[in-house]
């Protein structure tokens, strides 16, 4: 069986651009957070019957990968943000909204940074649901 790859890809107001993929036949979307709606987004999820995933975070400095793996034995909807800070210390905040995952497969988010501001440090928090 073959899985194909389906994103779509934002420009958010800094130079940033998000991408966030999964291993099936769905689309993702991310968007550019201002802090305030970020704080709010947890208490939403939990409400809403999302519980927090293990979500892998690599930096690199023109790219911060995050990777969401179902180990579960039902298909999940994963949702979430990346934070991190730039060479410049210019700080990013991207929300990302991943396709359903079937048990095995992994998600990505990826954000990339603009040529003049490479990241020093990011990380992810991730809230999964069963569909």
């Amino acid at each position: 069986m073959k899985l194909r790859l389906f994103a779509i890809t934002l420009s958010l107001a800094a130079s940033f651009s998000v991408s966030a993929f999964a291993a099936t036949g769905s689309t993702s979307t991310a968007v550019e957070l201002n802090p305030a709606q970020l704080e709010n987004l947890e208490t939403q999820y939990l409400q809403q019957g999302y519980f927090p995933v293990q979500a892998y975070t690599f930096v690199t400095p023109f790219q911060v990968m995050v990777q969401v793996y179902n180990n579960y034995a039902r298909p999940l909807l994963c949702n979430g943000w990346v934070q991190g800070t730039t060479a410049t210390g210019f700080p990013m905040q991207a929300y990302f909204n991943m396709a359903p995952m079937y048990p095995g497969q992994m998600g990505y988010a990826y954000v990339q940074a603009p040529y003049n501001a490479p990241f020093v440090s990011a990380w992810a928090t991730a809230y999964c649901s069963p569909l």
